[in-house]
């Protein structure tokens, strides 16, 4: 019992520090409405592949958000120079692989009832 009061504690001194780091900003920045709709779809397939009403109607939410304010969506990205093409072709490589072992894991799992 006496953790769950740290746990409780330690989470609002977090979010005052949060807060008064956030308001003592000098500039405001508009939020992104690209990334809203971005995750809105993500949420919204979460919600339905997993069948969790939250991240489905949030999902929706976030999306319309994204889409009522298409015409205030960030810059373009940047080009990007060799390097950081290269770095990034790098790391999709090995989050794909760690995406398929994932899914060899679930599947042996599911499948095979094998538990690791």
């Amino acid at each position: 019992m006496f953790w769950h009061f740290i746990t409780i504690v330690v989470f609002v001194l977090l979010g005052i520090f949060i807060l008064i780091t956030v308001k003592s900003r000098k500039k405001k920045t508009e939020p992104d409405y690209r990334t809203f709709f971005i995750m809105g779809i993500t949420w919204f397939i979460i919600g339905i592949a997993a069948d969790i009403s939250v991240f489905f109607i949030l999902g929706l939410v976030y999306m319309a958000m994204g889409l009522a304010n298409k015409e205030r969506w960030g810059k373009k990205p940047r080009k990007l120079t060799r390097k950081q093409k290269k770095s990034e072709e790098t790391t999709m490589a090995i989050l794909g692989f760690l995406v398929l072992l994932t899914v060899l894991a679930i599947l042996a799992t599911l499948l095979l009832k094998l538990y690791f």
